[in-house]
């Protein structure tokens, strides 16, 4: 009588099982740096959420080396060349390992397989039902911020700017810590100004128009002037509020000179960047007001 071979442990590292998880994780990661260029690195993002208390707004900006940790996986290539080669089609399984020092292979090979399944998932990053949480921690895992979406959790390091450094399968940020993700607003990698809203609208902009004003395109800051006529303006009662009750009535000043032809659209951006001390000194001096 024959018996089967029967492999006890961590099992063999020629297994069709091992094989099979090998090939699937080259497939993914070629095919998924695709999604990450056009998402990560094309664009930068600028996010507006009332669970950012450290910080008025966060500013995305992923770069090439930063796909890896989205994997999971070990490699003695760089970062970037492992990116590269996913991009160009051309990474092999030689290219990466399932081996990192003080972790169990198999406990490496599971948080591999779960990357993988849900990294296609991270096109819906910015999606309506998207919520944040502000210092995400999770065992040794800390970020600045993490993002959940339907099927996984993206966490965010920030070193100046922020970038992708966690990927989590499953919804994993504290429900008593997390807000609605309102406002993502975005710019061409190496552009200035931010000029498309990707998530939100006018009203939600004008919410955080304060924090974030200097940085958006001409066109945005038209477009917040020519949307305020007939807003109601009330204030709460906080310092906050006030702000945006001030911010509220200068919109609306700057907007009925416009359309008075008192100003151009272009004098008005401008003054829309002027501190309120600035705008009310200038304003007195030029048009009386």
């Amino acid at each position: 009588m024959v018996f089967p071979s029967i492999s006890i442990g961590g099992g063999n590292s020629t297994t069709p099982s091992f094989e099979a998880l090998t090939t699937r994780v080259k497939e993914e990661a070629i095919k998924c740096s695709k999604t990450y260029k056009s998402l990560f690195v094309d664009y930068d993002y600028l996010l507006c959420s009332d669970a950012f208390v450290q910080a008025d707004y966060y500013i995305i900006q992923g770069h090439e080396d930063n796909y890896r940790h989205l994997t999971g996986v070990a490699t003695e290539i760089s970062a970037e060349e492992f990116f590269n080669k996913c991009y160009d089609g051309a990474l092999t399984e030689n290219d990466f390992s399932f081996e990192k020092e003080g972790q169990a292979e198999a406990q490496t090979k599971g948080a591999v397989r779960d990357k993988i399944r849900v990294l296609p998932d991270i096109k819906n990053l910015f999606s309506q039902n998207a919520v944040v949480e502000e210092e995400f921690k999770q065992n040794r895992i800390k970020c600045a911020f993490a993002a959940e979406g339907c099927t996984f959790t993206l966490g965010f390091v920030c070193q100046n700017n922020s970038k992708p450094m966690t990927l989590l399968r499953g919804k994993k940020l504290n429900t008593n810590q997390t807000a609605a993700l309102e406002l993502v607003i975005r710019r061409p990698r190496g552009a200035e100004k931010f000029s498309e809203i990707v998530l939100g609208n006018d009203s939600v902009l004008k919410k955080y128009s304060a924090k974030v004003k200097k940085m958006l395109s001409e066109e945005l800051l038209k477009s917040l002037l020519e949307n305020t006529d007939g807003e109601e303006k009330i204030w709460d009662g906080s310092v906050a509020g006030g702000e945006q009750l001030i911010e509220q009535t200068r919109f609306a000043l700057l907007a009925e000179l416009v359309d008075q032809g008192d100003l151009s659209a272009e004098v008005a951006s401008a003054k829309l960047m002027m501190t309120t001390e600035q705008f009310v000194e200038k304003m007195n001096s030029s048009i009386g007001v």
